[in-house]
């Protein structure tokens, strides 16, 4: 069963996230992790959270690390797991925001080939790249 743990790890990085044990194995995957700042302010002290893993990179915001990289694993407050839940809700909208933006630059690039010259021209570069690079490989050995 999932449960929103906050680890801390032998690199000293404070992590929150839905905690699963994979019995057997020696690891843990560590589900939508967030990293904790704390910062000392005027009013005293306060934290943020921010995505531990690349989020916009990759397709599943998951590790899969090893128990005996984590030093302790607590319980947080009720009202630090709802903070969480709350941002990793924004996250995941941000991402899908950054998804969609990509995914329109990408269009956009790809229909600037839009004139089959341009097309052509390229395959005649890549063409002379492997053409190329076979002559070097073959003056090497």
């Amino acid at each position: 069963m999932d449960k929103v743990l906050i680890v801390r790890l032998q690199t000293g990085e404070d992590v929150i996230a839905k905690y699963t044990e994979l019995e057997g194995s020696g690891e843990v995957i560590l589900s939508d992790p967030m990293t904790l700042i704390f910062k000392q302010v005027s009013a005293g002290k306060a934290f943020m959270m921010s995505p531990w893993l690349p989020v916009d990179l990759i397709e599943k915001n998951q590790a899969y690390i090893f128990m005996g990289d984590i030093i302790t694993q607590v319980k947080p407050k009720k009202a630090v797991i709802e903070y969480y839940k709350k941002m990793v809700v924004e996250t995941n909208i941000e991402v899908l925001q950054s998804a969609k933006a990509m995914e329109e630059s990408l269009l956009n690039d790809c229909n600037e080939f839009t004139d089959d010259s341009d097309i052509d021209l390229f395959e005649d570069d890549i063409e002379s790249f492997i053409d190329k690079s076979v002559t070097k490989k073959q003056l090497l050995h």
